[in-house]
């Protein structure tokens, strides 16, 4: 999996701005493509890995089963593959992270931020299924 990873710092402003409706944490992500090889996403997108910067977030979004934070990255070199870029942050027990991209293709609740909340990431490969912790909260 190829990743944009939010640092403590901006899971905390996170946090503060998107208040939490669901128990299930994760680690703050913005997934940029799910079951690639680093090789695979680095023939596509040669200078993504390894960068730093920021990404915007713009609202936050949820259903009765999951919570996300909508993600603007057209300021950033970096491009998701699939879905409406955004960073699962919580869920209701049982409720995986990746069913946050039906919920932001079908009907949600979503809360626009305004000032939008820019916050560094990191992109990273992460080998599928050695996702790190989430922060505390």
């Amino acid at each position: 999996m190829v990743w944009a990873v939010i640092d403590r710092e901006g899971w905390r402003l996170l946090c503060a701005r998107c208040r939490p409706l669901f128990p299930s944490v994760f680690h703050p992500h913005v997934t940029l493509a799910y079951r690639v090889t680093r090789a695979e996403y680095q023939r596509r997108w040669p200078n993504a890995i390894g960068w730093t910067g920021m990404v915007r977030v713009t609202g936050c979004a949820a259903n009765d089963r999951v919570q996300a934070a909508v993600v603007d990255l057209t300021a950033a070199p970096i491009v998701a593959v699939r879905g409406r870029p955004h960073i699962t942050i919580w869920a209701a027990p049982g409720v995986q992270p990746v069913e946050s991209n039906d919920m932001l293709a079908g009907p949600h609740r979503l809360g626009e931020l305004s000032p939008p909340l820019d916050l560094e990431a990191r992109v990273e490969f992460v080998p599928f299924g050695d996702q790190p912790a989430p922060y505390d909260t």
